[in-house]
């Protein structure tokens, strides 16, 4: 019995992934762009407080 509701549970949970899969897929076909904009979130807007100088002696080699 135990066996059966684990089995059936699997089949449940890996339709639900090919669905939600497939939904993905064709959003990406549709229009990907808004999928990257809606993947990756609006722009980051900020300023950077380290100094130029700061940065150029880190990736000093």
């Amino acid at each position: 019995m135990h066996e059966q509701i684990a089995y059936l549970r699997r089949a449940e949970n890996n339709r639900k992934d090919r669905k939600e899969i497939s939904r993905k897929q064709s959003n990406v076909t549709a229009n990907p762009f808004l999928f990257t904009k809606n993947l990756l979130g609006d722009k980051k807007l900020g300023r950077l407080d380290c100094p130029r100088q700061e940065i150029e002696d880190t990736y000093e080699m």
